[in-house]
């Protein structure tokens, strides 16, 4: 006697509620892994990525679902109309995520000085390697681009000596919650500095060049910025980078000058 092997009827709209609620799930966890820091940046968009992939398939199988119940007047309305409500969410973040990178222009590197910018030695590269950045490779028609969409940073002027900048910089950066990973100066008057700062979204972080130059008289500062999301910045670095210039300005303002240059 031969027996049929036993095999479980694929149900649709149960299955479209699974992947919905997967994707859901891999949503918050690549939310609260980035945002509590237990995974890179790449391992987050990753994530939402799969997310994002699952949140479509919840999506078509529960139409394919609610199509087969009005047509043919089954069971699963429920599971299909809940894997519609828990997938749209993803859906919708990524269609303004595609939207957001599509209308808004992207500097993910960008210096008050594009022509002569700070360099980075510790940040700026991807796990320890390397790598050429946007504006160190740029032609000067770019630049030239760079400076008329941002006419508002410009190298400044401070008639404070560097080590004295320096100081209040490294004091601003500890009140700012900034990570400072470097401070190094050749000759005592001129320094190099670099840090990061958090960035207008979740997971994202800027790293930051700063160069102060003191020519006896006072000190010339550049800054630098570079958004650490992969193709785009999603509008925000420029926005960044003048942030941590006018912060550093007002500091330095609120700072009595030093009774000596020594």
């Amino acid at each position: 006697m031969r027996f049929r092997p036993l095999t479980k009827p694929f149900n649709a709209p149960r299955q479209a509620r699974t992947l919905a609620s997967l994707s859901l799930m891999t949503l918050l966890a690549a939310l609260a892994m980035g945002g509590a820091g237990t995974v890179s940046l790449q391992g987050a968009l990753v994530s939402l990525g799969a997310a994002a992939v699952l949140g479509v398939l919840a999506v078509a199988l529960a139409f394919y679902s609610l199509n087969r119940i009005w047509t043919h007047t089954g069971i699963g309305t429920a599971d299909a109309t809940l894997a519609l409500i828990w997938a749209l969410p993803v859906i919708v973040s990524v269609a303004a995520l595609i939207y957001i990178v599509t209308q808004t222009p992207s500097y993910p590197d960008l210096a008050t000085n594009v022509n002569n910018p700070p360099q980075f030695e510790v940040l700026g590269h991807t796990d320890g390697v390397e790598t050429q950045l946007p504006l160190d490779t740029a032609s000067p028609a770019d630049r030239i681009r760079l400076r008329l969409a941002h006419p508002d940073l410009t190298t400044t002027y401070v008639e404070r000596p560097g080590w004295h900048l320096a100081e209040i910089l490294e004091g601003l950066a500890a009140s700012a919650g900034w990570d400072l990973v470097r401070l190094d100066s050749e000759n005592g008057l001129s320094f190099d500095a670099e840090f990061r700062v958090p960035g207008a979204f979740l997971l994202v972080e800027n790293d930051i060049a700063m160069r102060i130059s003191d020519d006896g008289l006072g000190s010339t500062i550049d800054t630098r910025a570079l958004s650490n999301v992969p193709l785009h910045d999603f509008g925000t670095n420029a926005t960044v980078l003048q942030g941590v210039v006018q912060r550093f300005l007002i500091a330095i303002d609120a700072t009595p000058p030093p009774s000596s240059d020594l």
